[in-house]
């Protein structure tokens, strides 16, 4: 998938680890810098009204690799 600069794509979390994980999870091209961002779901103390909290983050090592794997994967040597 090409991604375009400033540029984000969420996915809900299907498997929270623990309560405190965020509810979405994925990946941006922030100013050229791949990030991973993680969404939780909140709720407005005064209001009521719903809205979504966002961190930033470099990408975990893990979701690094996979990333250049897919990368990888087009290549034709046979190993």
């Amino acid at each position: 998938m090409e991604r375009k600069n400033n540029t984000a794509a969420l996915f809900k979390e299907e498997e929270k680890k623990n309560e405190k994980g965020p509810d979405y999870t994925g990946m941006g091209l922030i100013e050229g810098k791949e990030l991973r961002l993680a969404a939780w779901i909140n709720e407005a103390k005064n209001s009521g009204k719903k809205y979504l909290s966002i961190a930033f983050s470099e990408p975990m090592v893990q979701e690094a690799k996979q990333a250049k794997a897919s990368v990888d994967d087009d290549d034709d040597i046979p190993f």
